[in-house]
């Protein structure tokens, strides 16, 4: 668990970090620790509000149709022809 609390440390410092960056300041240790470590454009937020957004549609229309597929013939793992892989 302590691993895991020095990541959310580190990742609270990085947006600290950008916030000093993008304000214009330079960037040192008494500058960077006066911004937030709240950041706006941060993935994870944006992977949590997925995540619950995910989960509140699809319990209301269930699973698509597409995770149900049928892997058994060997043609279904070939790419669409014109594919990238032509």
């Amino acid at each position: 668990m302590d691993d895991i609390k020095r990541v959310f440390a580190y990742h609270g410092a990085e947006h600290k970090t950008i916030n000093c960056y993008e304000s214009g300041q330079e960037l040192t240790v008494d500058n960077v620790t006066g911004h937030s470590r709240i950041h706006a454009r941060c993935g994870t937020n944006f992977l949590l509000v997925v995540l619950f957004t995910s989960v509140f549609v699809f319990s209301f229309f269930g699973r698509p149709p597409f995770f149900a597929a049928d892997f058994d013939s060997p043609g279904d793992y070939a790419p669409p022809s014109g594919g990238p892989f032509l």
